[in-house]
């Protein structure tokens, strides 16, 4: 049995998820470089933990 979403959405159109929208936004070049540095810096930040033992 479906359940009743209706109350959820009220305009009655289906919501964007965080991954399409960020599907979306990785075609944009801006986007994804900003996207990409940050990830590397959270990659090396994590690294630099594991090596302090923290």
């Amino acid at each position: 049995m479906k359940k009743d979403t209706s109350s959820l959405y009220p305009t009655g159109k289906k919501l964007t998820t965080h991954a399409e929208l960020h599907a979306r936004w990785m075609k944009d070049p801006e986007y994804r470089k900003a996207y990409e540095e940050e990830t590397e810096r959270e990659r090396l930040a994590e690294e630099a933990k594991k090596k302090k033992g923290v």
